[in-house]
């Protein structure tokens, strides 16, 4: 309240008045802020405060004309549903008159998230093969989205330094736990790296991270097995035979001639006039010499011998 004292011929004004408004960053007047005047120093034990109206303005009456005064939103989520105001706290004094034109820029709860991501690959190739993908932490399964680096405009993309920057959608801020997972579809076979990974928390409006991703090619061996070892000299051997073909053909065309001319001689055997043999040719040969030496050896014995 305003206090006055009163003599015979006029008032004595005692204590002052703090005019001021409390409105949204965009202009809009805030209902309902509970603002208070917290005096300092000697005048710690005085507290003033005042409750904004539908327009947004306050009046915090009852102010000491000696003291000076902290002018600022009351503190306690249970008693303004606002996050911040621009300014902590206003210094005044109302030493001789009210104090008018007071601002509060009051900022509300922030309930959704932000990220986004600064992705650097080695070379633009890998870097159009890179997806990022925002799971949750108990549900690693199925990612929430997917950004695919081939897909981002060329506005995002720099040639020079091969990077891009992403934003996701925004999530709640919920305090649950999350995690970003860089991968490339370069095939394994073929190139050598680790897929990355961050976790957070999100308990904040905003997040940003840095991710950065290498490969290297492989060197492919290949397997060369039991066959292909077979055919290695195989193929050395034909080489060799169409250069030198006007030398070997000749050879070859001789060897066969001669090979025909033992066949056609006939059967070889060892005892002259007997064709009746069950045997082959090549048992003729070999049987008849052993035949003919035990008849040297041993004899046949007769009856009257």
């Amino acid at each position: 309240s305003t206090y006055f004292y009163f003599s015979c011929y006029s008032g004595l004004r005692v204590a002052h008045s703090a005019y001021g408004i409390v409105t949204s960053l965009s202009g809009e007047p805030e209902e309902n802020i509970v603002v208070e005047a917290v005096g300092l120093d000697t005048c710690a034990h005085f507290q003033e405060e005042s409750t904004t109206d539908e327009k947004g303005y306050f009046r915090i009456r009852g102010l000491q004309p000696q003291c000076e005064y902290l002018i600022g939103m009351k503190k306690g989520q249970e008693i303004n549903r606002v996050y911040s105001v621009s300014q902590s706290s206003i210094k005044i004094k109302a030493e001789k008159d009210d104090v008018r034109g007071l601002r509060l820029i009051a900022f509300h709860p922030i309930n959704q998230m932000d990220i986004s991501a600064y992705i650097q690959a080695s070379s633009q190739e890998h870097l159009k093969t890179l997806c990022v993908k925002l799971f949750l932490e108990n549900a690693p399964e199925y990612p929430l989205h997917t950004i695919k680096m081939d897909l981002i405009t060329g506005k995002s993309l720099t040639n020079t330094n091969n990077a891009g920057l992403i934003l996701f959608p925004s999530i709640p801020v919920d305090g649950r736990g999350y995690f970003l997972l860089l991968d490339s579809s370069l095939p394994y076979s073929t190139h050598i790296y680790t897929t990355q990974t961050v976790h957070f928390k999100a308990t904040s409006p905003f997040k940003h991270f840095k991710l950065f991703f290498a490969s290297q090619s492989k060197h492919i061996e290949q397997d060369i097995g039991h066959s292909s070892y077979l055919a290695v000299p195989l193929i050395i051997i034909l080489g060799l035979v169409y250069l030198h073909q006007q030398k070997i053909f000749p050879l070859l065309n001789k060897f066969a001639q001669t090979l025909n001319n033992v066949v056609a001689s006939g059967p070889i055997s060892g005892r002259p006039g007997n064709n009746e043999s069950d045997h082959g040719n090549t048992d003729v040969v070999l049987v008849e010499p052993i035949l003919n030496i035990k008849r040297k050896l041993k004899p046949r014995k007769t009856q009257f011998s």
